[in-house]
């Protein structure tokens, strides 16, 4: 080995470790969101409800798992799955999935590192309700690009199929807020209509870039091609 070409392997070498270290620092993320009591909720129309600085102190948290005595989560995504049925509930009692409130907004805050030397994000979540909702993400109304009534999004077998949502580029660095609002009957006439709920199955999670990994893997391979050769030439 020449000392010039030696020389350009220990300068990838050292991109490569460099590589490491920064992405090391760059912790990775990965946060699920469920529908379930963490959520808060109200049954009164709020004014501004979907800002990032809106305070939801005062709302209830959301009631979960809210009964259903024809659906259940697993019936929603096929499989199992930590969501559960949520839905407004004013306090005292017990709902029976069928006496809540003809309408319910819904609340979800939580914090992401979004720096510069952080790895991509992927935010997806399956959503959908009985009736019908809209969801915000930040404030900004997100567009399935169909309907989102219960009647529009039903399986053969009669059972919801949830809309997939990817809210990856409504994301911020800092606090984020998810926003729902949904309705019995629907959202232009809210009326009660047998069950009501509300289902989001979601996460956050970094995604490798292609470029890195690939950088990164031919680092480690020159690095260990050159010990080899060192250890062999001693």
């Amino acid at each position: 080995m020449t000392k010039r070409f030696r020389n350009r392997v220990q300068q990838l070498a050292a991109a490569a470790a460099f590589l490491c270290v920064t992405h090391a620092q760059a912790a990775p993320i990965n946060l699920p969101i469920v529908s379930d009591s963490t959520w808060r909720s109200t049954s009164v129309a709020p004014g501004d409800w979907t800002a990032i600085n809106f305070d939801d102190s005062a709302w209830d948290h959301a009631y979960a798992p809210y009964p259903n005595g024809v659906t259940t989560p697993a019936d929603i995504v096929g499989g199992p799955t930590a969501a559960q049925l949520m839905w407004d509930w004013p306090r005292p009692g017990v709902p029976d999935g069928q006496n809540g409130p003809n309408e319910a907004w819904f609340r979800y805050t939580f914090d992401l590192a979004l720096t510069p030397d952080a790895l991509p994000v992927l935010a997806q979540a399956l959503v959908i309700a009985d009736d019908e909702f809209e969801m915000f993400v930040n404030g900004i109304r997100y567009d399935f690009g169909r309907s989102t009534a219960l009647s529009d999004n039903k399986r053969a077998n009669g059972q919801p199929n949830p809309l997939l949502a990817d809210f990856t580029s409504l994301l911020r660095n800092g606090t984020n807020v998810l926003a729902i609002h949904a309705a019995d009957g629907s959202l232009a006439v809210p009326h009660d209509q047998l069950y009501e709920f509300v289902f989001f199955d979601g996460r956050i999670r970094t995604v490798p870039e292609p470029g890195s990994v690939l950088l990164l893997l031919s680092g480690c391979v020159l690095m260990t091609g050159t010990l080899a050769r060192r250890r062999r030439g001693r």
